[in-house]
């Protein structure tokens, strides 16, 4: 996986998450596949738990991540859908633990109150045409120091952010609707070459790839296979011995 210029290499079994409003990975697969699962944000705020669960590191919060993702598909399989609800339920808990704990970003992104202020005003009005010069003004803020400051906290420029918050909520309106049609006008874009350039550099790919795209992921009807099947049992069980063993 190229990520920021760094080169990850993931072996079977093993887990990553990406983040929401990020561009796509670089993957290279060499001689396997990758199970990918997409979940909506409405869901998060649906079945979150807060405060449900005690989580003690990174280590730990990624393995039950594991876990319940695993024991999602083989309950889907095995169409015992109640309990893939359940394990399904699980995983969104331990990922908004996740994210908001120990790799904050979209939910809790810093831990300063003000850049916090910024980004709340960001996520409520990105259809707006902003600047950060008024929401500065309208938040009692100085410019220059927010600018630096937005910076250090996000590893990101205000503009950079703004427009990585508005194809994330775009990109999610293109699969509610299936459609494309002048959707740029809606987000802030000022013209739909600036629009078209952004989803590219983002998605690498336009639009309407992108909509053909998802829609042929959600109406695959054999997107879990017997050989998924297969290695997720081998991985459930190796999971069970170690918890075995270090008990």
């Amino acid at each position: 996986m190229l990520k920021e210029e760094e080169t990850l290499v993931y072996s079977s079994g093993e887990l990553f998450i990406q983040k929401p409003d990020k561009p796509p990975l670089d993957l290279e697969i060499d001689n396997g596949r990758i199970i990918y699962l997409a979940i909506h944000k409405k869901y998060f705020g649906k079945y979150y738990v807060k405060n449900a669960l005690n989580t003690e590191n990174n280590f730990e919060i990624h393995h039950h991540i594991k876990d319940s993702f695993m024991n999602t598909i083989r309950n889907i399989y095995e169409k015992n859908y109640l309990e893939a609800d359940i394990s399904f339920i699980k995983m969104l808990n331990y990922l908004r633990v996740y994210m908001e704990t120990f790799n904050n970003y979209l939910f809790r992104p810093t831990l300063s109150t003000t850049i916090n202020k910024i980004l709340e005003y960001i996520n409520e009005n990105y259809k707006e045409p902003l600047k950060l010069c008024v929401i500065a003004q309208e938040l009692y803020f100085n410019e220059s120091f927010i600018s630096r400051k937005f910076k250090q906290e996000m590893q990101m420029t205000f503009t950079e952010y703004l427009t990585n918050i508005r194809l994330y909520n775009l990109a999610e309106n293109l699969i509610l609707r299936g459609e494309d049609n002048e959707i740029w006008e809606e987000f802030g874009f000022p013209s739909q070459r600036t629009f078209l350039k952004r989803f590219k550099e983002t998605y690498h790919m336009t639009p309407r790839d992108f909509i053909l795209k998802t829609q042929f992921y959600s109406n695959s009807p054999n997107a879990i296979t017997k050989a998924v099947y297969t290695e997720i049992l081998k991985y459930i069980k190796l999971d069970d011995t170690s918890a075995s063993e270090m008990s």
